[in-house]
């Protein structure tokens, strides 16, 4: 077992805390987020300098690429490597961390009201904060941000804010084995719990 700390890394082997390579190359960081890739790595976030690190079982070695601070990290089922940080959204392209397309167009410029939110370029998404990021089902990314929440198909992105029903200051949210989700907020905000049909949004609590 690993236990992310604001100290470094610390690993349970079943009968107490050892050593590693792994353990070493993360102290004094601020370990957070861990990421458990479905291809095998380990990926690791520094949440107070910065900067993403990947473990294959023998070598940790930094993400060339990136030095913002990670928020969440997510692999989709076609591959594709999401990382979500508090400047935006990037993926990994097998060697380097990139930025997600951007496109400087104010984004008011080229969106347009439609139902299941407001349809807007998926470059609205390389600048925010994005809090975590999820896949459901059929294989649509969801983002949720400092903006609201964003649901990119591979081809349209739709955004979804307060006057679509999604709550305020959303942080974790799921995607349940029925493709509902469940959202959740910031400590210090109202703490409702939403859940998402895919259609409405209905608070509890």
């Amino acid at each position: 077992l690993l236990f992310a700390t604001s100290k470094g890394l610390s690993a349970w082997d079943g009968q107490g805390f050892v050593k590693s390579k792994l353990v070493e190359t993360m102290s004094g960081r601020y370990v957070w987020p861990i990421y458990r890739d479905p291809k095998g790595p380990l990926w690791f976030g520094d949440w107070h300098s910065g900067g993403l690190w990947r473990y294959d079982g023998k070598e940790v070695t930094p993400v060339p690429g990136l030095t913002n601070i990670v928020q969440s990290l997510r692999r989709a089922t076609n591959g594709t490597m999401w990382i979500g940080t508090q400047q935006g959204l990037f993926i990994f392209n097998g060697t380097n961390v990139v930025r997600h397309s951007i496109n400087d167009t104010p984004v008011t410029q080229r969106s347009r009201r439609g139902a299941g939110g407001t349809v807007v370029s998926i470059d609205s998404l390389s600048k925010t904060w994005i809090y975590n990021i999820q896949e459901d089902s059929n294989g649509v990314m969801w983002f949720s941000t400092r903006e609201g929440l964003f649901r990119y198909d591979g081809k349209e992105c739709r955004q979804l804010s307060e006057t679509d029903g999604f709550p305020r200051n959303v942080y974790p949210f799921y995607c349940d084995p029925k493709g509902f989700f469940w959202f959740g907020q910031w400590p210090g905000s109202d703490m409702v719990l939403t859940h998402f049909d895919g259609i409405s949004f209905v608070n509890y609590g």
